[in-house]
């Protein structure tokens, strides 16, 4: 009706700024007090009531529409008893549609656990099972009866250089899957060691490389790691391992080589090092196509290991199995 007077813009906006205000104050009211319920896990009810009381009627007393017409707001979609009855499902761990919360939501509000005790598996899930944030978390569980370990040798006799650094590193006996992956790399075999984390994979492969290195000094090796992360985290235990083998001397003859190794050192890895741990990606950018520069490498080379085998799946794999085919190739030639 007011469309034709000059003014009928500026007072347009002006409502609608001072909507706008009301708005961004409900809401930082709002965030207030949420903030206040999660400070205090005590209060939690009370405030959490009282914060749905209060954006309930909040809503129902909202102002007409920012056009200012006597148009009539649209009834909400839930009263307010119902949302008081989804506020308080919330808070006992409850979804709206009555499914239990994910535990990382219901720990917000839990008092924090500060207790050191160390706990066995058993205690640890009873624990667990206590604590309110966690109820009903717990589907199913299964307990496998343990069983005897079974030791053995290898068959092939071990050099004082491995026997030194097997002592150095606390092993007294080798389990079976361990002394069957040595015979089978110390024969010349491809070897595949699928077992259980903590299992001791790493002697498998770390006794014919010492081995190697034993009998020829320009055996290398190459230790292929799926990340730089993970090739970094081995570098010190490897570099540990050659030290007690062959003294500290030998800790530098094991060398990552990947993004992160500066220009100016590559010169001198690559001349001297005769452990390279490395990644796939490091192998098929600055390894392989600079092949005359790895030479004495190639040329000695003994042992490739391929650690973390599963991380080899989809067009990941496939281009990790294509270097792996040059780098056969380069070592045959």
């Amino acid at each position: 009706r007011r469309a034709w007077h000059p003014s009928f813009a500026l007072n347009t906006m002006t409502v609608s700024a001072v909507v706008s205000a009301a708005r961004e104050l409900q809401q930082h009211l709002e965030q207030e007090q949420q903030r206040r319920l999660q400070a205090q896990p005590h209060g939690a009810d009370a405030l959490a009531a009282q914060l749905a009381t209060t954006a309930c009627q909040r809503r129902q007393q909202q102002p007409p529409n920012e056009m200012g017409t006597e148009q009539q707001r649209q009834p909400p979609d839930q009263t307010c008893a119902e949302q008081e009855q989804q506020q308080q499902r919330i808070h006992e761990g409850l979804q709206p549609n009555g499914v239990p919360r994910p535990p990382r939501v219901l720990k917000q509000s839990a008092a924090p656990c500060n207790s050191t005790e160390r706990l066995q598996p058993r205690a640890l899930l009873a624990h667990l099972r206590s604590l309110p944030w966690y109820d009903g978390q717990v589907v199913h569980v299964s307990q496998v009866p343990a069983r005897a370990p079974r030791f053995a040798q290898p068959a092939a006799p071990l050099s004082p250089a491995v026997r030194r650094a097997l002592v150095a590193r606390g092993v007294e006996r080798m389990f079976t899957h361990q002394a069957a992956a040595i015979d089978h790399i110390l024969n010349g075999r491809h070897t595949v060691v699928a077992t259980p984390t903590a299992s001791g994979k790493s002697l498998c492969f770390m006794v014919p490389l010492l081995q190697a290195l034993d009998s020829d000094a320009t055996s290398t090796a190459v230790l292929m790691y799926p990340t730089k992360a993970l090739a970094q985290d081995q570098k010190s235990a490897v570099q540990a391992t050659l030290a007690a083998a062959f003294g500290p001397d030998a800790a530098a003859a094991a060398e990552t080589y990947d993004g992160d190794t500066p220009q100016s050192e590559r010169d001198d890895i690559r001349c001297r090092a005769s452990v390279l741990i490395t990644n796939p990606d490091m192998l098929h950018t600055s390894v392989m196509p600079y092949h005359s520069a790895f030479a004495r490498l190639l040329r000695g080379l003994r042992l490739v290991v391929i650690d973390e085998g599963h991380y080899y799946y989809g067009a990941f794999g496939a281009h990790t199995a294509m270097v792996l085919r040059r780098l056969r190739r380069l070592g045959a030639h």
